[in-house]
């Protein structure tokens, strides 16, 4: 999901028959489209801590592998 904001229209007559909408970022800031490694990231920014845990887990994870990696390769010179 695109990141954005929801909008509630409260009436002064009657403001228990409100309205609501979700405007995405590009409508807040008339961005037609994202392109390339911008929209790759807003996609990928967590959207709660548990997501951000997840996601911060899996790329300590992959440095790991990573340093492991280059370890082997260190000895093996």
């Amino acid at each position: 999901m695109h990141r954005g904001a929801r909008v509630f229209e409260f009436g002064e007559a009657d403001p228990r028959a409100y309205s609501t909408r979700v405007l995405t970022y590009g409508e807040l800031f008339h961005v037609k489209r994202l392109k390339g490694l911008r929209h790759r990231l807003t996609d990928w920014i967590p959207s709660s801590t548990a997501d951000g845990i997840s996601k911060g887990i899996k790329v300590l994870a992959a440095l790991g592998v990573l340093a492991g990696l280059i370890i082997a390769l260190v000895k093996l010179l």
